[in-house]
């Protein structure tokens, strides 16, 4: 069984849509694990109208942060896999079975995705393909240099997800970090196909955060795994030049 684990806070319009993608998924055997982050909208009317058995709602008492959120949603979960989904996106319908397939065939701890990216504006939907992984090379020296993972994408074994969380210090870059944490001690594999649609939002946290946030944000990842960044001179040299951009703002 897999858990899948979606946190939500002022999303009424956007989570059915979510949700709705995790239950008709071509594999069935799931729970679907929403925790709510104290909304002050409908959103867990709005869920609570979906009637299917293998969803349940955590509605937290105060508003804590999608980390917090995420983490409440591992410590609920009993699946012998674990995977995410922001409630503003959605997966494709075999999402799941192709990673779990994936595992299968190569026995990784944790499995990453390709997915694509729809930038929302005034002009319209903009589709764009992120950056690949190369899943020919060690992916933790990658990550270092830049952040090409989405959470979403997202799936690992539960053997490894009692040992990491996502950390709530974090004002940015969580999914960044929780993959580093992953693959600086795990088996992870990358599956080069689209796994799903992350959507852009006007009010989403990575246009809501601002720079002085994204400059603790990363001097904080920094510090987290200076002595690996600093061997890596790309990664070194990228973490510089971007700090020293934000630090400009401060």
């Amino acid at each position: 069984m897999v858990s899948v684990i979606i946190p939500n806070y002022n999303r009424e319009k956007l989570l059915p849509r979510a949700v709705k993608s995790v239950l008709n998924q071509t594999y069935k055997d799931i729970e679907l694990i929403i925790v709510d982050d104290a909304s002050t909208d409908n959103s867990v009317l709005e869920i609570k109208k979906i009637n299917d058995k293998r969803m349940k709602v955590i509605v937290l008492e105060k508003n804590s942060g999608a980390c917090v959120a995420r983490n409440k949603g591992i410590d609920a979960a009993t699946g012998d896999y674990i995977a995410f989904l922001d409630s503003d996106d959605e997966w494709l319908p075999e999402k799941l079975e192709l990673q779990l397939d994936f595992f299968k065939q190569y026995h990784y701890n944790a499995c990453f995705a390709q997915y694509f990216f729809y930038s929302i504006d005034s002009h319209g939907e903009t589709i764009i393909m992120p950056d690949d992984l190369n899943a020919n090379k060690e992916i933790y020296q990658q990550l270092l240099y830049k952040n090409s993972v989405a959470t979403c994408t997202i799936m690992v074994h539960k053997n490894i997800i009692r040992k990491i969380r996502f950390d709530v210090n974090l004002p940015r870059y969580q999914d960044w970090d929780f993959a580093l944490q992953i693959c600086k001690s795990y088996s992870v594999g990358f599956l080069k196909r689209p796994v799903m649609n992350v959507y852009e939002q006007k009010n989403s946290i990575t246009n809501s955060t601002s720079k002085q946030k994204k400059f603790k944000a990363l001097d904080y990842i920094y510090n987290k795994y200076k002595e690996d960044i600093i061997k890596n001179d790309m990664a070194h040299s990228h973490f510089m030049w971007t700090m020293g951009l934000y630090y400009l703002y401060i």
